[in-house]
């Protein structure tokens, strides 16, 4: 955890040293459409999305007059569902993320963004009837990259979407042959100032 916290630190100092006009903070929140794909021999396993939610805040600062820097610190709820002997199954993780987005202004208020993003564990749960915890299945660090946009309104009311591929591994399984990565469609709205 102290890592993340560091590497968000110098993030904000980078961009604060890059900086050529106000730095802007902010806030955001919306809804996560999340799921995982699987892959391995023979696996057959076609999962579907879980509705969740993210949170978080934000720190913006210009580059040039078309591009900039926007670091992000989100709680993000993922996971996925699956029929199991025709029994449902609920997997519901949650991590701390940070993307750092880089964004370029297409036309007044509107963005295109980019970039990778680091995300932490902080846990894992499967409802397959009782829930369990099954943080120990995973890797705690996923690493992903974000493509999306966003709309800026003048009074500092932003709309944003964005998918998340995740590029890692995200399974700790030992006994099979399968890798599991998340992707993440967010829709959101939020507020700078």
């Amino acid at each position: 955890m102290k890592k993340i916290y560091l590497l968000f630190a110098a993030v904000m100092m980078a961009g604060t040293a890059m900086a050529q006009s106000p730095i802007k903070y902010g806030i955001k929140a919306g809804g996560n459409f999340a799921n995982n794909t699987f892959s391995g021999n023979g696996l057959s396993m076609t999962p579907s999305s879980v509705t969740s939610f993210y949170v978080g805040g934000l720190v913006t600062t210009s580059i040039t007059k078309k591009i900039s820097f926007q670091p992000e610190l989100l709680l993000s709820m993922q996971g996925y569902k699956w029929n199991r002997d025709s029994i449902p199954l609920t997997n519901n993780t949650s991590y701390l993320i940070l993307p750092l987005m880089f964004k370029y202004n297409i036309v007044e208020g509107l963005h295109l963004e980019a970039g990778p993003q680091i995300g932490l564990l902080l846990s894992a749960k499967d409802k397959f009837g009782d829930s369990e915890d099954v943080k120990d299945q995973y890797n705690s660090l996923d690493l992903g990259a974000n493509i999306g946009a966003e709309y800026q309104f003048p009074i500092g009311l932003f709309l944003n979407a964005r998918y998340n591929l995740g590029l890692t591994n995200i399974a700790k399984f030992t006994a099979v042959d399968v890798t599991v990565k998340n992707k993440v469609v967010s829709l959101g709205i939020g507020f700078r100032i």
